[in-house]
């Protein structure tokens, strides 16, 4: 039977053929009677000495020994039960056994594009080009991966090429983790597995410069060590493209005092001073011929402040965006002596859309977005409306999480990647941003490789298709083949733990998962419902911890990325661990082993800050690890000033109210202390009210309250004045978070309002509006 396992063709239907695990899904499978089997007779045969025909070739050798133990020779003359490897047009024999097979090569299988054919009696194997060869030899090596107990192959016939020419993925190097060079060595290893072919290093401030010393860090990338990585990334057939961030988001050159003087407002480059491009040719000098690729990304994103400093005068003559594609032809200019084609992010593009013609037409756009969208298309047109090649940009939803959204990434890559390829992108770039810094790169495996299948077959759908059955039925077969492929465990129960890992975040103890909810220091009293959930993710992450640990002894491949898995499991378990020892806070009767369980919670934190050390370490070089470790370092002195000094506590500790409030005073010292509070804004004391229920607050109120020991000691009096917002207004949108307009709040000088801001472009209808009930004044509209 013929199988083709795309949504591309018109006649596609999704491959359900479950024995064959394959990563990406190839175009064309037909499954076929019998086996082939491996023996130490076995022989790879070779047309020719191409040397990277070669290396293909002894990379499905190196398979055949880790999997199932056999030591296969390579030569070049052919025999029975020969693995046959050639290019299409050259090799004789080849180009015979294709035809006495009636095999037809399609007009688009490319450079990439390959044929495998698995017999009883022999594996054949053509392509057009050594790309080609080395990717049939990416999906013969899984073939063996999960076929090594029984060390034969199906027999089967598979036409495979990719729909998108680029497929790559960005690693963020500037903000945190810079990665050791044998770190970076491994994703290309990896990545190339899957046949993804470019990596582009997000660059900022990291890249040691001669010209420029004093502004990358000690660790910095270095030119010499760019120049090793490309070497290596091409005997993998993956091309690192080079990159530096050249507008907005410059702080960390701009922090820097001799350097100062190039900046716009915040963190722009002026496009005003001469001096800022005299900067960006002496930077462009170094890093541009460090890179052997042809293409270069300028970045040029997010350039908020542009035209509130030095360049106001540009603005108001040129208007913004003549502005920002003056700064842009003026870099196209610097690069080209270096011989470099311009790639920059589509975002301001987007918005100013009548800058899109002065661009340069060679150039090409990163299109970038990372909601589940179920369409991209309002970010891709724009582009392709005046004929500009275009790469698309989906994100793995790692940044400033715990653990990756599963959930928005994986609907995300696959939208994107669709449209792209139905609207003619060049390609796809998967992007993993470390924004907080703390992002550990190992934590992205499974959405990574969620790209790689959707970047080399995308799920486009035929006519009459539901794109998100689809979508669904295509990630289903994806995860049934991650575990035999990444991890050599027959069984899909990992990439299912991870995914269950990232669902965590829909309880509310958890706090979406954000890394700022696992630093929050806040003690405020929570409601009864959320210590049941408290207990809850308590169960579900030592569930999952627990089934991780018994998993990593059965595991042959990659199993220290288990370990990223568990320790974010372990920091969402101390999430709910901390709130239920909030939650005795303000039980009746207060529990005397509180302080003793505050500690344990310190101690929690210091054996997690020492392990993600571990871990950073595996990755990563030195720098930026201390900062992170301070944040643990000073969540465990909270801590243990907390159960040392058992102080008083007024919750919430916010001090603003709309309607109504309840306030408790909260302490987790000797409970046979009594609290005594004062609303009038008199001093608490042993006269003033004895606390015995939470205080009801619907005015502005001064809370004051001191704790008497038994012995008549008092500890430190504390107050907290809470304010009641008075605003006459109400406030009306048909915005919603999930569309990616994200709540906020501003209004009175406090963060206790809602409005909405957006990440995408608004479109027709899309509103807040404020109503006030009376004429009110406005100090200011921001």
């Amino acid at each position: 039977m013929l199988l083709t396992c795309t949504g591309y063709a018109e006649t596609s239907i999704p491959c359900t053929e479950s024995a064959l695990h394959l990563i990406p899904t190839p175009q064309q499978v037909d499954r076929q009677a019998g086996q082939y089997r491996f023996t130490s007779e076995s022989t790879i045969v070779l047309d020719g000495d191409a040397p990277q025909d070669r290396f293909a070739a002894d990379q499905l050798a190196m398979e055949l020994r880790e999997s199932m133990g056999l030591e296969i020779a390579i030569g070049a003359t052919p025999k029975a039960g020969s693995i046959l490897i050639g290019r299409l047009g050259h090799d004789s024999a080849v180009m015979g056994a294709l035809t006495e097979r009636g095999i037809t090569i399609p007009e688009n299988l490319g450079e990439e594009g390959y044929v495998l054919c698995i017999e009883p009696d022999r594996i054949l194997l053509a392509a057009n080009d050594a790309s080609g060869i080395f990717y049939g030899i990416q999906t013969l090596k899984q073939l063996v991966r999960t076929h090594a107990d029984d060390h034969a192959v199906p027999c089967c016939q598979i036409i495979d090429w990719p729909v998108l020419k680029m497929r790559g993925w960005l690693d963020d190097i500037t903000r945190g983790p810079i990665p050791t060079l044998d770190f970076l060595k491994r994703e290309i290893r990896t990545m190339a597995e899957y046949k993804q072919n470019w990596l582009t290093l997000y660059t900022e401030h990291v890249f040691k410069l001669e010209k420029h010393p004093t502004i990358a860090p000690d660790d910095g990338i270095t030119a010499e060590e760019i120049k090793e990585l490309s070497a290596y990334a091409k005997r993998y057939h993956v091309e690192l493209v080079g990159c530096f961030q050249s507008f907005g988001h410059f702080k960390n050159i701009l922090d820097i005092p001799e350097y100062a003087h190039l900046g716009e407002v915040g963190t722009v480059l002026s496009p005003a001073k001469e001096a800022s491009y005299e900067f960006l040719a002496d930077v462009y000098s170094e890093i541009a011929p460090a890179y052997p690729s042809p293409y270069f990304n300028i970045c040029c994103d997010e350039t908020a402040g542009l035209g509130e400093g030095a360049s106001k005068a540009m603005v108001a003559e040129m208007g913004l965006g003549g502005v920002y594609a003056y700064h842009v032809n003026r870099i196209a200019d610097l690069l080209k002596p270096h011989g470099k084609k311009l790639m920059m992010w589509g975002d301001i593009a987007v918005h100013h859309r009548e800058i899109i013609s002065q661009l340069p037409k060679d150039m090409i756009v990163l299109s970038w977005g990372y909601e589940a969208l179920p369409s991209f298309d309002h970010v891709i047109q724009p582009f392709t409306e005046l004929g500009f090649e275009f790469i698309v940009c989906p994100g793995v939803s790692c940044w400033n999480e715990m653990w990756p959204d599963m959930q928005k990434a994986f609907i995300n890559i696959s939208n994107y990647c669709r449209d792209g390829a139905r609207l003619g992108a060049l390609g796809m770039l998967n992007t993993t941003w470390d924004d907080d810094g703390e992002n550990l790169f190992g934590y992205h495996w499974l959405p990574l490789l969620w790209g790689a299948e959707c970047g080399w077959n995308p799920a486009v759908t035929a006519e009459g298709q539901d794109p998100d059955r689809l979508r669904e039925e295509r990630r289903q077969i994806f995860m049934a083949a991650f575990s035999p492929l990444f991890h050599g465990l027959d069984d899909d129960c990992i990439p299912a733990l991870l995914y269950r890992l990232s669902e965590l975040r829909q309880q509310p103890t958890a706090g979406t998962l954000r890394n700022t909810t696992f630093w929050d220091t806040r003690w405020e009293a929570k409601s009864p419902a959320l210590v049941s959930d408290a207990e809850q993710l308590v169960q579900e992450t030592d569930a999952i911890i627990a089934e991780l640990e018994g998993l990593k002894p059965k595991t042959r491949l990659n199993t220290d990325t288990l370990d990223l898995a568990i320790f974010a499991a372990c920091r969402v378990r101390f999430l709910a661990r901390r709130e239920l020892t909030i939650s005795q806070l303000t039980a009746p009767k207060r529990v005397a082993s509180l302080s003793l369980e505050i500690k344990e919670l310190a101690a929690e934190v210091r054996v997690l800050g020492k392990e993600y050390a571990t871990l950073w370490e595996q990755e990563n070089r030195p720098y930026w690890l201390g900062n992170i470790l301070k944040h643990y370092q000073t969540l465990s002195k909270d801590l243990e000033k907390v159960a040392k000094q058992t102080p008083l506590f007024l919750a919430p500790t916010s001090p603003a109210f709309l309607d109504k409030t309840d306030v408790h005073i909260l302490f987790p010292g000797d409970p046979a202390a009594t609290i005594r509070y004062t609303l009038d804004g008199s001093d608490a004391g042993p006269t003033s009210k004895i606390y015995s229920a939470p205080i009801h607050l619907d005015s502005a109120t001064l809370v004051r309250a001191i704790a008497i020991l038994p012995d008549g000691s008092r500890l430190p009096e504390v107050s907290r004045f809470y304010t009641k917002l008075q605003l006459p207004a109400t406030f009306h949108t048909p915005l919603k978070p999930y569309m990616n307009h994200v709540p906020e709040r501003a209004f009175d000088g406090q963060l206790h309002q809602s409005f909405f801001y957006s990440k995408i472009p608004f479109r027709d209808g899309d509103h807040f509006a404020i109503l006030f009930d009376t004429p009110v004044p406005l100090k200011s509209i921001k």
